[in-house]
């Protein structure tokens, strides 16, 4: 004994070490894939986003240079402001440029104003009003004409900010007369406007020039109060609260810089996604290792039970049955011998108790098909939401421990309709957060419904079913729950406003579900489990029954008849030779 019981142990320690690296190897894989994935996704999509910005910052910052350029250079402005600087008091001069300046802004989608100075630097004429031609805006607009004589370029460029907000970029140039300067035209192009141009742009940019001096920005809290933007690299950038992507593209030709910020918040999606990994990873790795470690325990116990129970047999007592309740291929064997044995001893006697132990086990087999299914659907759902909705996966998770607790923590067979209605109403809340306004579910269950005990998880496969064969076919998906009472039999109804089923098929299906024989079954499974399961609880005038309405749908209704159990108990075979009146 104590041999074994080393054996045991050995073989014990070895399998979960087994099962601890492989279960750590595992999690470690899954977790360090979900990471490297969801990282490399985010900042694939965010660069490709920078890119396209840049591509269209750069392309509508061509655009308006080219024409403010244009129309500065253009003869027509020539000629305006020529007639301007020889007669500046004519009001038909005067005229001929706001009417030149209003044609111009008439085709453009971002505004300017103009300022014209004599070779005094006295002013001509400005297209700004009263009060914004303040002393700041002429003294700078003097200072400004000066450093564009002294640089020689055909077009000087600079950048005018006053007092915050948008700041302003400056086309500057000479007119002369006689080989001689006399006089300027300042064009400066509104930077609010250009605000309103990538108004509905998915993206903040920010335009400088060589020296970090903000020619345009999207939001004039990037600017700051120096109107200064740098030091920004491409990858993540923090303003304040805000996280962004940053893109950056030098353009030497025109010596700008331009900065695309798309919006990149923390990532609170990979966050819940590793800690449902964890968890998961988790649950896994102790049942595992539970289930390892009982292996052993079992198979040395089961070997020596069934050595035992033999031996009894073969020392001549041949009433006596093989007891032996593990679970696995031993109790198998142990069945097999004890059927071989009743049916050589007495064939008759024994036959109920086969379709019992028949029963139970289709029973079982058939309720586990369905816990799995429901837990791959709930898993699936949490697994979508935690790339796109990291408060639904949230949600999900919580009504999924609620149905999984129900699911585990609870050991009987039978609950009142109440509990289980509790559990379905979780249920219903993971489907309403999938769905979202497509799905309803309207529940009416009279108060002497809800007293009755019914099969655990008993209306899950019936709901589940109504969603899988109605979301795809119907903008929305409407499941209705009702039930009554009638002597001492619960019926309950679930209806849908799904397709329904055509006729032939729907015969056949009735057909099936009334002979409670399914063993040519194609299709619908949930339905055959579920009524084959309610006949051998509880017997005849229990199940499952179905129609389609010609105006669309499809309603199922279960019912349980209690009156035998109460009368005959639990035993299937009891309840078929005695509720005769079913």
């Amino acid at each position: 004994m104590m041999k074994g019981q080393i054996m045991k142990s050995s073989f014990q320690k070895n399998l979960q070490k087994k099962v601890f690296l492989r279960s750590m190897l595992a999690v470690s894989l899954s977790m360090l894939l979900f990471v490297l994935g969801q990282t490399i996704l985010s900042v694939t999509r965010s660069a490709a986003r920078a890119g396209a910005a840049l591509d269209q910052m750069e392309a509508a910052y061509r655009m308006l240079e080219e024409k403010n350029t244009d129309y500065l250079l253009g003869a027509n402005l020539e000629r305006a402001v020529t007639a301007l600087l020889e007669d500046p008091a004519d009001e038909e001069n005067i005229m001929e440029m706001e009417n030149l300046h209003r044609r111009f802004l008439d085709s453009i989608d971002i505004g300017s104003d103009i300022v014209i100075t004599d070779r005094s630097d006295n002013v001509l004429y400005s297209s700004f009003s009263s009060s914004a031609l303040t002393s700041y805006l002429y003294n700078y607009n003097n200072a400004v004409i000066y450093q564009a004589d002294r640089s020689g370029e055909e077009v000087y460029r600079a950048v005018y900010s006053e007092g915050g907000g948008y700041a302003d970029t400056m086309l500057v140039r000479s007119v002369r007369q006689g080989g001689k300067t006399a006089g300027h035209i300042a064009l400066y192009i509104s930077g609010s406007d250009w605000n309103y141009y990538l108004s509905e742009a998915d993206f903040d940019g920010v335009i400088t020039d060589e020296r970090d001096n903000v020619m345009y920005a999207s939001r004039s809290d990037l600017a700051g109060a120096a109107n200064k933007f740098g030091g920004v690299g491409r990858g993540i950038w923090k303003n304040g609260e805000n996280r962004y992507w940053a893109g950056v593209r030098e353009n030497e030709r025109d010596g700008i810089r331009i900065y695309a910020l798309i919006y990149y918040p923390f990532n609170y999606t990979l966050t819940i996604g590793t800690v449902i990994l964890v968890t998961l990873g988790l649950a896994w790795f102790l049942t595992v290792r539970g289930l390892s470690s009982s292996m052993a325990a079992y198979n040395a116990a089961s070997i020596e039970r069934l050595i035992s129970e033999i031996r009894i047999i073969t020392e001549g007592n041949a009433e006596h049955r093989i007891s032996l309740e593990t679970g696995d291929e031993f109790e198998e064997a142990a069945q097999a011998m004890n059927r071989m044995l009743d049916t050589l001893e007495e064939l008759n006697r024994n036959n109920s108790e086969l379709i019992r132990m028949n029963a139970e086990f289709e029973m079982s087999q058939l309720t586990a098909q369905m816990n799995p299914h429901f837990l791959y659907n709930t898993l699936e759902i949490i697994r979508s939401l935690a790339l796109f909705d990291a408060k639904g996966a949230e949600e999900v998770i919580e009504s999924l421990t609620e149905v999984l607790r129900y699911s585990i923590e609870r050991s009987e067979d039978e609950v009142t309709l109440a509990e289980d209605m509790h559990y379905i109403g979780a249920y219903l809340k993971i489907q309403k957060i999938r769905f979202g306004e497509r799905f309803a579910c309207r529940i009416d269950l009279p108060p002497e419904c809800l007293e009755i005990k019914v099969p655990r998880l008993l209306l899950q496969p019936l709901i589940e079913n109504s969603i899988k064969y109605t979301y795809r076919t119907k903008p929305e998906l409407i499941i209705h729950i009702r039930g009554e009472v009638f002597g001492d039999t619960l019926t309950l109804y679930v209806r849908d406003n799904g397709p329904g089923v055509e006729k032939k098929q729907l015969e056949k299906l009735q057909q099936e579900l009334k002979r409670h024989d399914f063993r040519n079954k194609d299709g619908h499974i949930g339905l055959h489990n579920l009524s084959r399961r309610l006949y051998l609880k509880y017997g005849k005038g229990s199940g499952v029954s179905i129609r389609s309405p010609l105006t669309g749908g499809f309603e199922a209704a279960v019912r349980i008849s209690r009156g035998c159990t109460q009368a005959y108990g639990r035993d299937p075979a009891e309840r078929r030779k005695k509720c005769i009146r079913f």
